[in-house]
Order: structure tokens, then C-alpha cells, then sequence
């Protein structure tokens, strides 16, 4: 399946001007920005987990999960979607006995 990307919409504040890439936080960003990044979210795991809208994706434990998304614009449509969540990792790891 061949994706043509999904339609940016009038954001305030506007995408950054002489920019291609856009890093929208999910509790930082304003709702039109966490709308368009859920959109484009939902093109890209359709029936999967997506960016919420909602000021803070809780978790299992009552805290609330950081996630940001980099979006890549191509003309005036986001073609690129990445999204990273914040999250502590403590521990270590045992090097492979090759």
C-alpha cells in the first residue's frame, strides 16, 4: 500500500517556516498539534496504538508516559511519523559469550 501522507491543517502556532521536521510533545504542544500527530498516528498503525490527545497517556502505575513525535513534512502534508516515548531504564546488561 502506497501512503501519500496526511493533509496539514491551519496550526497554531504554525509549523515552524524553512523547517521539514516538527517535534510536537504530548503534554506540551497545544490540541491542534496532538490532533494532527493522533491522525497521523492512526494512517500509521491503523487499529494500533496512536499519539493521545488528551494532555497525558497514563499508565499502569497512575503516571503519566512523555511521548514526542517527529513529523516530516513533504509539500503540505506530513510523509514521516516517529515517536519516541520517554522512559527510565534502570539495570544492565551481560555481555554475549561469543
Amino acid at each position: 500500500m502506497v501512503s501519500v501522507g496526511v493533509p496539514i491543517p491551519v496550526l497554531e502556532p504554525p509549523w515552524p517556516e524553512g523547517r521539514q521536521i516538527a517535534v510536537v510533545s504530548s503534554s506540551a504542544a497545544s490540541f491542534e498539534w496532538r490532533s494532527l500527530v493522533h491522525d497521523v498516528a492512526l494512517a500509521a498503525h491503523p487499529g494500533g496504538h496512536s499519539f493521545a490527545v488528551a494532555e497525558h497517556c497514563p499508565r499502569d502505575d497512575g503516571n503519566a508516559l512523555e511521548r514526542k513525535a517527529f513529523l516530516y513534512r513533504q509539500a503540505d502534508v506530513v510523509g514521516g511519523y516517529l515517536c519516541l516515548a520517554d522512559k527510565i531504564i534502570t539495570g544492565y546488561r551481560e555481555a554475549s559469550q561469543w
